[in-house]
């Protein structure tokens, strides 16, 4: 069962003049977005976030590479303040220092930056350098960035909460899908290595 826009409202305000049990529950479409509960501070004013369920992640993978972990950590603290526009900024950023660590091997960095991100990701994707799916997603969040950065054809576009959040869910699983698990994968793979074979004690 999917609950959307649900709300509870009690109208009766207590002794300081707020009002208790005002809550409503949101939830967009897809299977991945958080239900967020809201209550009212006092009669008229904006609603202020109570509580998310689950809760963003706001955590940085240690497996990451430097460049990519410092811009990442910035987008999610930029997120964790409010800032959401900022953070979908800082998002774009991730995925610019994520193309530029994914580089074929024989580009120089100078020649890479001239394709601007779009053509990166078109050609980390046509050399199986990258998933198709996983390109896509780094398209969703280009966009986003550029939205974020430019606005949308001289309209004032500032990115929502909802457009935040689900360029940092984007950004998260591009990045550990390239960065993380390969090493996770590795370092299990090391673990489960048999012990090698004692030595025969000559007699």
């Amino acid at each position: 069962t999917t609950l959307a826009n649900h709300t509870v409202n009690n109208d009766r305000p207590n002794k300081q003049g707020l009002k208790n049990g005002v809550l409503q529950l949101d939830r967009c479409g897809h299977a991945d977005c958080r239900a967020v509960v809201y209550r009212e501070t006092q009669p008229g004013n904006e609603e202020i976030q109570w509580d998310m369920y689950p809760p963003m992640e706001l955590t940085v993978d240690d497996e990451l590479p430097d460049t990519v972990k410092r811009s990442f950590g910035e987008a999610l603290s930029t997120f964790a303040s409010g800032n959401w526009n900022a953070s979908a900024q800082a998002v774009g950023r991730t995925l610019t220092d994520a193309m530029m660590v994914l580089k074929p091997k024989d580009t120089k960095p100078e020649n890479w930056a001239e394709h601007g991100l779009r053509k990166q990701i078109q050609i980390l994707v046509e050399q199986q350098l990258l998933p198709p799916v996983i390109g896509e997603w780094a398209q969703e969040i280009r966009a986003v960035r550029v939205l974020s950065e430019h606005g949308d054809e001289g309209k004032d576009w500032w990115a929502t909460e909802q457009e935040a959040t689900e360029a940092l869910e984007f950004a998260k699983w591009v990045i550990r899908y390239v960065f993380v698990l390969p090493k996770q994968i590795e370092k299990r793979r090391e673990r489960l290595k048999p012990p090698p074979s004692p030595r025969p004690v000559r007699p």
